[in-house]
């Protein structure tokens, strides 16, 4: 265990990524709990907190984001043809299918740690884009990040929970 434990550490050091929680349980026993670097290193360094979630990213998509919004089309609690405005009136045009499928004409690449200083600033931001609608698919983070905001709004509470 402590040649992961240096191994995660010099990860963290190397910049393969900020931090870490790594939990090895086997047959009922925890061998190994250890947390270590950053929850974020820009714009500032914040620590590891105790109890740390990760946001997966591009997991968190489609096993997350992707999932919840056609289990609750399915339910009819979410219409996935109307615009996203219906829940976000800032939202531009597209629908949530436009943001599932990447055809929101919504930008690939943004760097809003760079470009905004605060997370209302941020989203803001993605909310103000506007492009040709079904005309290409570009992947586009932005574009679940909105279902994430959509999916806050519908249920009255953060996407985490």
């Amino acid at each position: 265990m402590e040649e992961i434990k240096a191994m995660l550490r010099q990860a963290v050091e190397d910049g393969v990524f900020p931090g870490y929680h790594a939990l090895v349980w086997h047959q009922g026993q925890v061998l190994l709990d250890e947390k270590g670097g950053y929850a974020q290193r820009v714009p500032r360094e914040e620590p590891i907190p105790p109890s740390p979630i990760f946001d997966l990213a591009s997991l968190t998509k489609p096993v997350a984001t992707a999932t919840l919004v056609l289990k609750w089309a399915h339910e009819g609690r979410l219409n996935l043809q109307a615009p996203a405005s219906d829940h976000l009136p800032e939202a531009g045009p597209y629908t949530l299918l436009h943001l599932l499928t990447h055809t929101a004409g919504l930008p690939d690449h943004v760097l809003l740690y760079r470009e905004t200083a605060s997370p209302e600033e941020a989203r803001k931001r993605v909310l103000s884009y506007r492009g040709a609608l079904g005309v290409q698919t570009l992947y586009s983070d932005l574009g679940y990040m909105i279902l994430g905001w959509i999916l806050e709004a519908a249920s009255g509470s953060s996407l985490d929970r």
